[in-house]
């Protein structure tokens, strides 16, 4: 028990200088989050599952998963699938196998077919 105290109070101030650090990136984060699915919401309350869906263009690093999950989870679909011409410049000559085509950016969400 004195164990667990000792451990407890050394991660305590370490946990607090991290804290302010996650703050930012989540605070920035959730409201663009917050907006896309909001948009999904509205203008897509409901896709088939296994759409496929291809983003022309966002603001996310190429191997960023957080538009999949987003879809995933706005959907209830683990099989959703979302591309990214980011992440494969070749996708996007094939914007005819995707039932949605995306782009988003600063002014948000962008159906683009």
């Amino acid at each position: 028990m004195v164990l667990f105290v000792v451990v407890l109070l050394l991660l305590i101030p370490l946990h607090r200088s991290e804290k302010a650090a996650g703050k930012t990136w989540v605070a920035g984060a959730h409201q663009q989050v917050r907006a896309v699915l909001g948009e999904l919401a509205t203008r897509f309350p409901a896709m088939p599952r296994g759409t496929k869906v291809l983003f022309l263009s966002d603001p996310y690093d190429a191997d960023d998963w957080i538009l999949t999950s987003m879809f995933r989870l706005q959907y209830r679909d683990r099989e959703f699938r979302v591309d990214r011409v980011k992440a494969d410049a070749s996708l996007a000559a094939k914007e005819a196998d995707y039932a949605h085509v995306f782009a988003l950016d600063h002014a948000g969400l962008r159906v683009v077919r």
